[in-house]
């Protein structure tokens, strides 16, 4: 956790000390100031801090609306530092407990009090689908650190490099099939990343290995699965390897006596047998 991010979260925490000092004259938005004040120095060591500032969010809306649109303004930043520090639900779970806010601070006091949750909507809206978009049109390369060819039966390691363009920030899983290994299988991107990988195959051919990353936004509201081809991995029979280790051998014997390939002469009747250029 950096400086800003617990600046951010000891602002949460005090700013229902806040709340109280703006709404003396408001019995019901004084009511939920202090019984939010009791819960925050109750909870101050727990990992509570997300659920506190939506809890601080719905008190905003019983305030007139331009006291509450201020204050959701730093609790908007307040609540974006705490999802990335501890989310694991997905973005309508948030949508929807401030639009439940909305309605009853709409109900129990007036349609203007809508206007204190302007901002944290937009964010807890706009935020994830502009995530999604971006997810959704990068574009993935992977660049395997050797050529791709083995033997069946023989396995292939290599490194693997996960290049994200543009980059993008995300916590990401990748999914294997049965033959292709990767570790680890859950990393985190910065625009690239690097992976080891492991591939064994019993039957020849030319493969291409599918993969299946599924990236899901630091924030934790987002998460998206994308498809990727593997770079194609030659793999030859065991009789082909072996018929061309023994071509390399031969190719490696040099003609006993003759020190140059290209002074070797049509065999006649009569040359020793043992100076015979067998190849």
């Amino acid at each position: 956790m950096g400086r800003l991010d617990n600046a951010l979260r000891l602002i949460g925490r005090l700013i229902p000390m806040v709340y109280i000092a703006f709404n003396l004259g408001n019995p019901l938005a004084l009511t939920a100031s202090i019984i939010l004040l009791i819960l925050n120095l109750v909870t101050w060591n727990r990992d509570l801090d997300l659920e506190l500032t939506i809890l601080s969010l719905a008190v905003a809306g019983l305030m007139p609306p331009l006291l509450g649109l201020a204050f959701s303004i730093p609790l908007t930043l307040v609540l974006d530092s705490n999802l990335r520090l501890s989310n694991d639900e997905p973005w309508w779970v948030y949508a929807l407990a401030l639009l439940a806010s909305m309605m009853l601070s709409m109900i129990l006091i007036n349609p203007s009090q809508a206007l204190a949750y302007a901002v944290p909507l937009a964010y807890i809206a706009l935020t994830p689908f502009a995530t999604w978009v971006r997810l959704k049109a990068t574009r993935i390369i992977l660049r395997p650190s050797r050529r791709l060819e083995t033997t069946a039966g023989v396995p292939l390691s290599y490194s693997l490099s996960i290049v994200t363009k543009p980059k993008i920030n995300a916590v990401a899983e990748v999914v294997s099939d049965g033959e292709l290994s990767l570790e680890p299988k859950v990393l985190l991107m910065n625009g690239e990343t690097e992976v080891k990988a492991r591939v064994l195959y019993q039957i020849s051919g030319v493969k291409e290995p599918r993969l299946r990353v599924k990236f899901r936004d630091l924030r934790g509201l987002v998460t998206v699965e994308r498809a990727i081809k593997h770079p194609p991995i030659t793999v030859i029979s065991r009789i082909r390897a072996a018929a061309e280790y023994a071509g390399a051998m031969v190719r490696g014997l040099s003609v006993r006596g003759v020190e140059n390939v290209e002074e070797v002469k049509e065999y006649a009747p009569g040359d020793p047998i043992r100076r015979i250029h067998w190849k």
